[in-house]
């Protein structure tokens, strides 16, 4: 049994994503995302389609070993297309793909996306290390900070760092943010770094 977490951005709100799992009796053992099934989803429930033609189609195109599951589990990132194989209107994936031929990836340009989080302690839902009903001192001593008292939270970033690594996302690096707790982890790389960027946000990455 291996389980197969597709995951892919709605493209209408700011940084939506969505996964499906889907449970596999044979493990599809490859990366290769022409190996994977074509799946769907009820886009009616999230904004994407009418009800009465409601299914999108979710097309793998990039697929990396899930680094909390571990093997035979993978990670599968979709592009979304409308019910008759075109992408949605809500697919900017689709749309930069179409500018990028050979001759733009032989100049090798490098883009830098950052992905930044807040981490929530367990249970209460509250920012990490913050006061309880209050805020933390004035921005200074957070932003790229060290010791205790200045970032909360280390060890799990420190973690989400090495699980992008562990499934094969590129990224540059992590740094402490400006609220204590939270961070931010860098990707570049051609046009493939903002894929790398959503496989870093998925479950928890």
């Amino acid at each position: 049994m291996a389980f197969h977490t597709n995951y892919h951005t709605q493209g209408l709100m700011f940084n939506e994503m969505r996964s499906k799992t889907k449970c596999m009796m044979k493990p599809i053992e490859s990366l290769n995302p022409a190996d994977f099934p074509d799946w769907s989803y009820d886009g009616s429930s999230t904004g994407q389609a009418k009800g009465n033609n409601s299914d999108c189609i979710i097309k793998p195109v990039r697929v990396v070993p899930d680094p909390i599951r571990g093997a035979p589990h993978l990670m599968i990132m979709c592009e979304v297309l409308s019910p008759d194989g075109e992408p949605h209107p809500s697919n900017t994936r689709a749309q930069l793909a179409a500018l990028i031929n050979d001759k733009v990836e032989a100049e090798a340009p490098l883009f830098g996306f950052e992905q930044e989080y807040t981490m929530l302690a367990k249970g209460t839902g509250n920012v990490l290390g913050w006061p309880e009903g209050g805020f933390p001192a004035p921005q200074g001593p957070f932003y790229c900070g060290v010791g205790t008292n200045s970032v909360y939270g280390r060890p799990l970033a420190e973690a989400h760092m090495e699980a992008c690594l562990a499934a094969g996302l590129t990224i540059s690096g992590i740094n402490a943010e400006v609220g204590g707790a939270g961070g931010e982890g860098r990707a570049c790389r051609t046009a493939r770094a903002g894929q790398r960027l959503q496989g870093s946000a998925c479950r928890g990455l």
